[in-house]
């Protein structure tokens, strides 16, 4: 009857440190809550998810696609304002061609208008500021005096070029 006891404690020992040894249990998702009671936490709402990010803007593109929006426009109005030129042009009527250019002015001056807030529009020097950067040229002398070379008459190429026989 001991060799059966022994067997028996023997078998009891071994389950007991099988089931140790296993895999220890996973832990609970939820885990423990404290707080509130089970039965009030049925009753409120779960909380809502946090919203997505806003997709990042690209303003490049906005302004590329409201430019082209508005260039769109302006072309059909101009397509129009054709079709009433040689119109006009057939029945050789002056009044008519004289509201048909009014027509296309305006046209033109509400596109710079609807594109005048766009940053490309911003980078686009005025008429006034390019003459000025470049300097125009009104007459063809000066044109000719801008393509004659200037005379050294200092420096280190300046002696070069009077020992060779060059203008002083």
């Amino acid at each position: 009857m001991n060799r059966r006891f022994e067997i028996f404690t023997t078998l009891i020992a071994l389950g007991i440190t099988g089931t140790a040894l296993a895999d220890p249990p996973k832990p609970t998702t939820t885990g423990p809550k404290f707080g509130k009671p089970s039965w009030l936490q049925a009753l409120t709402p779960p909380k809502p998810a946090p919203s997505p990010p806003p997709p990042q803007r690209d303003p490049g593109a906005e302004a590329q696609a409201e430019r082209a929006a508005a260039e769109a426009i302006l072309y059909r109005r101009m397509r129009v304002i054709d079709c009433l030129r040689e119109i006009a042009l057939a029945t050789n009527d002056e009044a008519t061609l004289r509201t048909i250019e009014k027509l296309e002015q305006e046209a033109f001056e509400l596109y710079n208008k609807s594109t005048a807030h766009l940053p490309v529009s911003r980078v686009t020097p005025s008429e006034d500021r390019l003459d000025r950067s470049m300097q125009t040229i009104h007459s063809t002398s000066d044109v000719a005096d801008r393509l004659s070379p200037a005379a050294n008459t200092t420096g280190r190429n300046a002696t070069a070029s009077r020992s060779r026989g060059g203008r002083q």
